[in-house]
């Protein structure tokens, strides 16, 4: 039974875009939210080659409700330097989905001593 003292609040979840998101070691980054484009640079510490792997997520993002994970990949920093020293420009098949993929250009600097 409703009583007519009683009130509703109602909250839109509009969706704001998508982003993808990466990680490594506990470090995070994330590109802008907005279309599914991005021209963004993302920077990772490599600690191991043998064994480390980027995570990418790609999220749709939502203005009052949580950010919903479309998908997502773990790129094997081993498998790309079996391939040459790069630049590598690679179609990643997202997982955990029905369907999707990230087209990502990646490129390693070394920085300290040899």
């Amino acid at each position: 039974p409703s009583s007519s003292n009683s009130t509703k609040a109602v909250v839109s979840t509009q969706s704001t875009g998508v982003f993808v998101q990466g990680a490594l070691h506990g470090h995070i980054q994330r590109t802008p939210v907005g279309s599914p484009k991005w021209d963004h640079t993302m920077h990772f510490i490599i600690q191991d080659a043998t064994s480390d792997k980027i995570n990418l997520t790609v999220y749709k993002s939502y203005t009052f409700s949580p950010n919903v994970s479309l998908g997502k990949f773990d790129l094997s920093v081993q498998k790309l330097l079996k391939s040459g020293l790069g630049p590598w420009n690679k179609r990643l098949i997202l997982t955990d989905c029905q369907s999707g993929m990230v087209n990502v250009t990646i490129s390693f600097r070394y920085h300290g001593n040899r």
